[in-house]
């Protein structure tokens, strides 16, 4: 059976923990759930993230579940009207478009609890801005749609552009700039696949006197996603801000799982980090 990905807001999790998934009414007059299949091209699979950002979600989680491939669902392009179509016939006809940018299938039911076969957190800068294509629109651009794996200099001009936004950023004071850089960074990060590593290039922003930067730091951060994150997020679940020390219990469970709430055992007497903690506990162990 494939597995299908459904994005929705961290505060609607408990109630998708209880109950499933329900259907909402769409654009199109079909009442439903917007999903993607869940394939190997992870920036396809994810691509709504940033549209639900941009309309207000802080924090966005995967609920992933399956469903048969002979059960009919719709699918269409952003520009186009829904057509109906087997699953299994939906997940081919995204797989056979050379870009898939912009495609949703809407499940037209409920997915039921049992159907959830995991709900974890995820990268919150993958997909494209503004709308599908967008990317393509700038020369400039260095994601895997403009510059495919394997072209000549990609990782090299992505590690320059990743430079220059380190030295931009250490050159403002200004918040909403530093928050656009990070967010910048956050991309070529993503992008560059595990190529550009040290995450003590932007240490220097730990003690920066901004709640929303810090915020956005933490974001970038889990972008390198690897372990020499933890420290700096151990050291900011100290701090005196509460959506700073539970964003970090959450980046270290997104890093860690299991082990990342072993890690946060000792914070269990702060109610802001406990919260984490148990809602995170849920969603590993169920």
């Amino acid at each position: 059976m494939p597995v299908f990905v459904h994005l929705s807001s961290e505060k609607n999790i408990k109630k998708i923990q209880r109950s499933g998934i329900k259907p909402a009414k769409t654009y199109y007059n079909i009442t439903g759930i917007f999903c993607m299949p869940v394939e190997k091209n992870y920036f396809i699979s994810h691509q709504w993230l940033r549209e639900l950002k941009r309309r207000g979600a802080r924090t966005v989680m995967g609920i992933y579940f399956k469903i048969a491939s002979d059960e009919t669902v719709w699918i269409h392009h952003y520009q186009e009207e829904p057509v109906s179509m087997k699953a299994g016939e939906a997940i081919k006809k995204i797989k056979q478009d050379s870009d898939a940018s912009g495609y949703q299938v809407i499940i037209p039911r409920k997915v039921l609890k049992k159907e959830i076969v995991k709900i974890k957190y995820i990268s919150q800068v993958t997909g494209w801005r503004y709308y599908p294509g967008s990317h393509g629109r700038k020369k400039s651009c260095l994601c895997p749609a403009c510059i495919p794996r394997g072209s000549i200099n990609a990782q090299k001009t992505r590690k320059n552009r990743y430079n220059k936004l380190i030295k931009e950023i250490k050159n403002t004071d200004k918040e909403k700039t530093i928050i656009s850089l990070l967010q910048d960074v956050s991309d070529i990060i993503t992008w560059s696949s595990g190529n550009i590593k040290n995450i003590h290039d932007l240490a220097f922003l730990m003690d920066h006197p901004s709640v929303k930067v810090i915020r956005n730091l933490i974001s970038t951060l889990l972008s390198y996603k690897n372990d020499q994150a933890i420290p700096f997020l151990q050291k900011m679940l100290e701090h005196k801000n509460k959506k700073i020390k539970q964003d970090s219990a959450k980046g270290i469970i997104q890093l860690q799982g299991a082990k990342g709430l072993k890690l946060l055992g000792k914070y269990k007497n702060d109610r802001s980090i406990y919260r984490i903690i148990r809602t995170s506990y849920k969603m590993l162990t169920e």
